[in-house]
């Protein structure tokens, strides 16, 4: 029921009102991995509509750890190399300081930065995304780093193929702003 108040409400463009309910579905839903995943899924939605990047960026990684540690036999690999996505943009986004952020998730900026080909090594890529997916998003880490945004609106053009509407929002978001930098 709260579910199904929250999808009515969210449709209805009130997403901080539907996040109430599946925060409240969240709190009834003890048993089903599924179902967790689902509803967490769906608060990570409310987030984004509402622009809060930084709670939409903790509840990513709240989904993702869920995820990794119900996930024994790798059913989600395609919902973690999304997750990962929507975790690079958001902190793309938020560019947090090294100091105000967990380890975990400077982190995940970490292994898309390199300085030289000899850094680049096969461990310290993400397990969950196919290599070209991995390169894209590894050039777009580091022209946001350089400035560059000519380069950030060719990579924009050659991986929205392989994004979602909303990850495909947050980068758009990223690259207005470097372009106005």
């Amino acid at each position: 029921l709260f579910i199904e108040l929250g999808d009515e409400l969210f449709d209805l463009d009130r997403p901080a009102e539907a996040l109430f309910y599946y925060d409240q579905a969240l709190k009834r839903e003890s048993g089903s991995i599924c179902d967790t995943i689902f509803i967490l899924r769906k608060i990570c939605d409310c987030h984004l509509a509402l622009g809060d990047h930084h709670n939409a960026l903790k509840e990513f990684t709240k989904l993702g750890d869920f995820c990794v540690e119900n996930d024994p036999c790798q059913h989600y690999h395609q919902l973690l190399a999304s997750i990962e996505i929507f975790r690079v943009l958001l902190l793309l986004i938020i560019q947090p300081s090294k100091q105000s952020t967990s380890p975990n998730l400077i982190q995940v900026l970490d292994k898309y930065k390199w300085e030289d080909l000899d850094d680049c090594k096969e461990q310290e890529t993400c397990p969950f995304l196919d290599s070209i997916t991995f390169m894209l998003l590894q050039s777009i880490v580091q022209a946001v780093q350089v400035n560059d945004a000519d380069s950030l609106l060719y990579l924009e053009d050659e991986i929205s193929p392989s994004l979602n509407k909303q990850q495909k929002s947050l980068l758009a978001i990223v690259v207005t702003r470097e372009v106005k930098k």
